[in-house]
């Protein structure tokens, strides 16, 4: 959890996914982090988060492992337009740190005053190596939740509750899921 003051230096931590890299040597994790909104200029928390809306970033850490310890190390925070409101992510390739992952959008936009009425949202779609985020389906995705996926059939799996349906998507050309 965050400090008052907004430290940025700490995890808000709403969903991660981990794996086993470098010939089991180390761990790597991609986090949501929903950190508090800051106004950069001046260093300080906004506090009316309904005027300015979510600060949510991913974040990938990579420990050595076995150990005993818990030791992350940061290696990448990654934000982006697309990553609006972040509900759950999953890695699809995990060659290292610089693979490639997914995650659901649980609102359409960062702020908006009526959002517990939107029924948009979207799925992303994001490179580690190059922080390079984009949207990889828009239509249809009605209060995505949950997110995984089959890596070795390429298969995401995107759970509906509110629709209590799943969908599942193969990603097509430029990113995108069809």
């Amino acid at each position: 959890m965050a400090e008052p003051e907004g430290n940025i230096q700490e995890l808000d931590m709403h969903g991660l996914d981990a794996h086993v890299i470098d010939k089991g040597r180390r761990l790597s994790f991609w986090l949501i982090n929903h950190r508090p909104p800051l106004d950069a200029s001046a260093g300080k928390l906004l506090l009316d988060v309904t005027k300015v809306g979510a600060n949510s970033t991913l974040d990938v850490c990579v420990r050595p492992r076995p150990t005993s310890r818990y030791q992350a190390g940061q290696v990448k925070t990654i934000a982006s337009e697309t990553i609006i409101s972040p509900k759950n992510l999953v890695v699809i390739d995990d060659n290292g740190d610089k693979g490639g992952f997914r995650f659901s959008n649980g609102r359409s936009t960062k702020f908006n005053p009526s959002c517990d009425r939107e029924i948009s949202r979207s799925i992303s779609y994001c490179r580690t190596d190059t922080g390079k985020c984009y949207f990889a389906a828009t239509e249809n995705p009605f209060f995505p939740n949950n997110i995984t996926s089959d890596v070795s059939s390429g298969l995401t799996h995107v759970a509906y509750p509110a629709w209590r349906t799943a969908t599942v998507h193969r990603l097509v050309d430029d990113a995108r899921l069809g």
